[in-house]
């Protein structure tokens, strides 16, 4: 059974809730509060949050759309002639793929679409796919040579290389 508080005294209640919830608002409060008690008339509800981490299998968290993951190694296979290449980027995912295929003409991916018309025509963006993730550009670079050394991706090829010499 609900029961009704003083005005001064549910003034300090919403003020105690305010502190205890942090980011949620009275608003959601009041919804879930509402949804709650349309079914269960004779409950009183108070509402806890915690700001500790659950160990339940459901994330609360929308997923980030592979557009907009930032920091990730990405893997091209051609939909023309299956030619692969491997790549990372600091960016976002969608800026990388739409610079390989409209603007950077120095890059192998757009030199491979430029010189076979066929595999033109048949690229798109579902062509490409984030394979790794990394915290640091450090970590980054590592797994894109990793994954070059594993799979050997054909675009990724050195044309042009300088032997050094070390001297000690």
């Amino acid at each position: 059974m609900q029961h009704k508080l003083h005005p001064l005294r549910a003034k300090w209640h919403t003020r105690k809730l305010r502190k205890l919830v942090g980011r949620y608002s009275l608003i959601t409060q009041k919804k879930i509060r509402f949804h709650i008690t349309s079914f269960c008339r004779n409950v009183n509800i108070r509402l806890v949050f915690s700001s500790f981490k659950t160990n339940y299998p459901i994330n609360v968290k929308d997923p980030v759309p592979n557009g907009l993951l930032s920091r990730v190694v990405y893997k091209f296979i051609c939909a023309g002639c299956n030619a692969s290449y491997i790549g990372e980027t600091n960016r976002h995912f969608s800026t990388r793929v739409w610079e390989h295929l409209t603007t950077d003409k120095a890059l192998h991916i757009f030199k491979h679409l430029d010189f076979n018309q066929r595999c033109k025509s048949m690229v798109s963006s579902e062509c490409f796919k984030v394979i790794d993730y990394a915290e640091t550009p450090f970590q980054l670079k590592i797994k894109e040579a990793l994954h070059i050394l594993w799979d050997k991706p054909i675009l990724n090829q050195q044309v042009k290389y300088v032997n050094l010499k070390l001297f000690l």
